[in-house]
């Protein structure tokens, strides 16, 4: 099994490490093959997320618009109705809902969600 390199590279080596890392994730099909197309190793970029707060929200960025990319692209494909009408309430507030219309790009809970189950014939 191979240690971790925990050791602190220099300023001008961890910042280049950081970027080329931050540009392999927007485009990398996982943060682990980002990891290693950059030479980052885990334990550094552990280290980073804790204590680099620029890293940190430099990373949280790529990461959430990556989640939204993915969550629509899904949305799309399967074509639900439950996750479109989401996605559309939560995208485009103001509108497709008008409750949350001040809210427009927050990730707002729908206004309410009906269930409807029915079992057997209906009774008249």
């Amino acid at each position: 099994m191979e240690e971790a390199n925990t050791s602190k590279p220099c300023a001008s080596q961890a910042k280049k490490l950081k970027k080329i890392f931050l540009n392999n994730l927007q485009n990398a099909p996982s943060i682990e093959t980002a990891l290693q197309d950059s030479g980052l190793n885990a334990a550094r970029f552990f280290y980073l997320l804790e204590k680099d707060a620029k890293f940190r929200l430099q990373f949280e960025k790529i990461i959430n618009l990556k989640l939204e990319i993915s969550f629509l692209d899904a949305a799309l494909k399967t074509k639900s109705p439950t996750i479109l009408s989401f996605a559309l309430t939560n995208r485009l507030a103001e509108k497709y809902n008008k409750s949350k219309a001040g809210e427009a790009g927050a990730a707002a809970a729908p206004a309410q969600i009906i269930f409807e189950q029915t079992y057997g014939p209906k009774a008249d």
